[in-house]
């Protein structure tokens, strides 16, 4: 049976919530053929973090999406995924890593004496080696995992010509208008059955949320200005007085 082709032009839609509160159709966002529950496949997508006060960060968003068995197939032929030497080598970039390193020396330096009291059956000793070791192990186990998730978006691999099917944005809401975010999809098919499942949190810029919120902002921004206005004749009239 002839597969369904992706839609010439990519459709577009704004739902309000996050992608894991979403209801996802079983279909195969690629082709649109039907995709059983088990066949899906994660998505990751790195969002960006800038702060003018701090250093740059990064955090790993993933969702799983339904596909077909052949579509599935042939994204695990195209991924370009990366090794674990790889991965563990870049762990070393987070200076974490170092309390991991340390703390691993020091659980080289202290088993000889757990398994020493463990052997002579030293109960005392077995307690005070063995919280020792559950502190310095805690640690490694901590600092590594730390450095695991920080260097996370380093590994995330580039979309097949499958998962680019289905694409989706970070939160484009505005102040007062609740989480929402926009979803680029490829199939006709994926796209009707996705938007009726979803069709309560579908956004609507012209809607009664939309202009509660539109007030809320105005009124907010009222206030700010009150504010604003206020903190700065107090400042002139205390500079006044002080002179």
């Amino acid at each position: 049976m002839e597969q369904p082709e992706a839609s010439a032009t990519p459709i577009h839609l704004v739902l309000t919530g996050s992608p894991w509160e979403l209801r996802y159709p079983g279909l195969c966002a690629c082709c649109g053929a039907p995709a059983p529950a088990r066949s899906v496949v994660a998505i990751e997508k790195v969002r960006e973090h800038c702060d003018s006060d701090g250093p740059t960060t990064y955090s790993v968003e993933e969702i799983r999406i339904p596909f077909c068995d052949a579509c599935a197939r042939r994204h695990e032929l195209e991924v370009q995924r990366v090794s674990l030497a790889t991965r563990m080598l870049r762990c070393l970039r987070e200076p974490v890593v170092i309390a991991g390193f340390g703390s691993s020396f020091m659980l080289y330096l202290f088993m000889p004496a757990f398994v020493e009291n463990l052997f002579r059956a030293d109960l005392v000793g077995i307690a005070a080696f063995g919280a020792v070791l559950a502190f310095f192990g805690w640690i490694a186990w901590g600092s590594f995992r730390t450095a695991y998730d920080k260097t996370h978006h380093l590994s995330v691999t580039p979309p097949t010509s499958v998962t680019r099917a289905f694409d989706f944005s970070g939160d484009v809401s505005d102040m007062f208008e609740g989480h929402r975010r926009e979803y680029t999809l490829a199939n006709a098919e994926f796209a009707e059955a996705f938007r009726f499942g979803n069709q309560a949190r579908q956004w609507n810029p012209h809607g009664g949320a939309a202009k509660i919120a539109h007030r809320k902002r105005e009124r907010f921004k009222k206030v700010a200005y009150v504010v604003i206005g206020a903190v700065v004749l107090w400042a002139l009239w205390d500079d006044w007085n002080d002179e």
